[in-house]
């Protein structure tokens, strides 16, 4: 379990795996502010906005490290740097903790096998020295991730399930994802979510229609009053 605290909101969200959270920012300036904040403490280790804990210990807990956010959900790349980056450390961390290691060591005997006979068939003197890590062994089969999906709820499920494995985050966040998710699209991306004990985290700009199960409505109106239902 974790909070998530912003000083310009006076509930604190306690996520629990299970219970979605709706922000609704009726000002379009605030709005604009909360989605750059999340933007920016998502993908860097800037402080000054949201903040993330733990209860029991109260200790502060990174956005960047946990959480995500999707803003575009027409421009969408699966095989950004971003995810490419992720990929090739969690194969290099594949590399190093199984026993696919030996078979990294006897590929790189193989290459430097190969090596010595092109060496032999120049006729010319030369020294070689093979010095491929595994980021350079994985990098040879130009991983890419397979994009299918039908509707934007497959595709938001499966950025999902990419991130929670590649990069194991525990909060989402979905900016207007009700502009292209219905009401029952909405309610089978929190069933997924509360089934994989992920937090998500809706910021809307319009009014939020009709509450769907569980989840917390925070709507911050255009005088920036907030009403909790």
């Amino acid at each position: 379990m974790m909070k998530l605290c912003y000083k310009d909101i006076e509930k604190v969200m306690v996520l629990d795996g299970i219970t979605p959270y709706v922000i609704n920012v009726l000002s379009p300036h605030e709005f604009y502010k909360i989605v750059n904040l999340l933007n920016t403490q998502t993908a860097s280790r800037y402080d000054d906005g949201f903040v993330l804990s733990d209860p029991e210990t109260l200790k502060e807990l990174s956005l960047k490290k946990h959480g995500d956010i999707l803003i575009d959900f027409f421009n969408m790349e699966f095989n950004n740097r971003k995810i490419q980056n992720a990929i090739y450390a969690k194969a290099i961390e594949i590399v190093n903790n199984t026993n696919i290691k030996d078979d990294y060591i006897r590929s790189l005997e193989s290459i430097t096998q190969l090596i010595n006979k092109i060496i032999l068939e120049l006729d010319v003197q030369t020294t070689s020295e093979v010095t491929l890590s595994p980021i350079d062994i994985v990098k040879l089969g130009n991983l890419k991730v397979l994009e299918w999906y039908k509707n934007p709820l497959e595709m938001i499920v499966n950025y999902i399930n990419l991130m929670t494995n590649l990069e194991n985050i525990d909060i989402l966040f979905l900016v207007n994802a009700s502009q292209i998710l219905n009401r029952e699209e909405l309610k089978k991306l929190f069933k997924h979510c509360a089934y994989i004990k992920l937090n998500l985290v809706l910021i809307e700009s319009k009014p939020h229609f009709e509450k769907i199960q569980n989840e917390q409505i925070i709507e911050i109106d255009n005088d920036l009053c907030e009403i909790d239902y």
